[in-house]
């Protein structure tokens, strides 16, 4: 951030602390700077006043002269010229009426050019979640981890035949995998909230999490979210990762510590199969089932297996063992769902946005207080009513489909 403000007014920069002390995350300030950056670059092209003025000197007078047909002349050139739509639109003027509030706190503004201004009004996105049909053939997918990835805009490399390597590889993520989009579900966190997790912010005993708790009303502290049995025990086993079998290791750990430990060592062993028939010739189809099963739990190790980074502490960790960025989890979203949701109507439009509608709609339904789900979601109920009644309305009018004209 520091270098994208190098080169623009010092205000600038005083105007991102602002935003900063008053709650704002770090995508919100980034926008926000580039919203009032736009506008003066606009201008210094198109007042002759500013044409030979460098940006960094762009004078804090200046936006004390402008007006409301200023601004719409602003708002014409975005929606002709740049082509945006009404939505970024909206996002530029928000930006620029947040940088004039902040210039009456400093009493460096005399006007307010947005009084009279009327801005093109954004069409509210279709409310899409999934029902608990597919939430539960999404999760049973992942976890038997059994299809060749689909292909994707962002990986078109990936929808390569299952083969036993590929599967290997892909084993260690299937616990995280698992655990991300059920504590998603289950929480109705931001995507932002889940890759900031830290590994002590979970308490799967207690079945609760802390986030931190920012806003321009509330004070900054923490705040704890609760979540059901189902996401605990996700999330359980791939902190701790899946317990191995009692039969298991008492054959092969406590009586063969050879066996167990051989598993360890050819765990991430593309040819396992082969290694396991070399290294162990002439023993008996019951003895390769166990050696293959003892291995698969070891592979199902969790977040320990992934190798954290020297005093990394995020929940979730990519395969190098850092924390997740909000796009891999994007990514990861969007290729499970087009995997294990292959007839999904709307499954080019699931994200991690669409998966806290889904977790509005299951607590609504469950338990039927608008109230306490717009609190748990950090939603207002005006939003949340809005998503549900939208959900329930398509459902109503599905139903349609088979009324009778003489049985009623």
């Amino acid at each position: 951030m520091r270098t994208e403000l190098i080169k623009y007014p010092d205000y600038i920069e005083d105007f991102h602390n602002y935003l900063i002390s008053s709650g704002r995350g770090k995508n919100v300030c980034s926008y926000y700077l580039a919203g009032i950056c736009s506008f003066m670059e606009y201008q210094a092209d198109t007042d002759p006043l500013f044409a030979d003025i460098p940006l960094n000197k762009f004078p804090l007078t200046a936006f004390s002269s402008y007006t409301s047909t200023d601004m719409d002349k602003y708002r014409n050139f975005l929606i002709s010229v740049r082509m945006l739509s009404p939505a970024t639109v909206r996002l530029h003027f928000s930006s620029l009426r947040s940088f004039y509030k902040y210039l009456y706190t400093i009493d460096s503004a005399s006007n307010d050019p947005f009084r009279s201004l009327k801005l093109p009004k954004a069409k509210p996105p279709r409310a899409v979640a999934l029902d608990s049909v597919s939430v539960k053939e999404l999760l049973d997918g992942i976890l038997r981890n059994d299809r060749c990835l689909a292909e994707t805009e962002d990986c078109s490399a990936v929808s390569l035949p299952i083969t036993e390597a590929i599967w290997i590889r892909r084993e260690p993520l299937v616990l995280r995998n698992h655990a991300i989009i059920s504590l998603l579900l289950g929480s109705g966190l931001k995507i932002s909230q889940l890759a900031a997790l830290n590994i002590d912010d979970i308490s799967t005993d207690n079945k609760y999490l802390v986030i931190s708790n920012i806003s321009e009303d509330s004070p900054r502290g923490i705040r704890k979210l609760y979540f059901g049995p189902d996401t605990a025990l996700s999330l359980n086993n791939y902190i701790n990762g899946i317990r191995l079998p009692s039969e298991l290791l008492d054959n092969y750990l406590f009586k063969n510590g050879e066996c167990y430990n051989w598993c360890m060592e050819n765990r991430k062993n593309i040819n396992f199969n082969d290694k396991l028939v070399k290294d162990f010739p002439d023993r008996n189809e019951m003895f390769y089932e166990d050696m293959k099963k003892l291995t698969a739990c070891l592979r199902r190790q969790g977040r320990e297996y992934l190798k954290p980074a020297y005093k990394e502490k995020a929940l979730f960790l990519s395969s190098r063992g850092t924390r997740m960025t909000v796009r891999m989890i994007q990514i990861m979203i969007k290729e499970m769902v087009r995997t294990y949701l292959p007839d999904y109507l709307d499954k080019d439009v699931i994200s991690p946005e669409k998966l806290r509608n889904t977790c509005a709609a299951r607590l609504i339904s469950q338990t039927g207080d608008l109230t306490l789900t717009s609190s748990h979601l950090g939603k207002s109920p005006r939003d949340t009513a809005r998503i549900y009644s939208a959900l329930k309305r398509s459902h109503t009018e599905e139903s349609l489909a088979g009324l009778s004209l003489t049985d009623w």
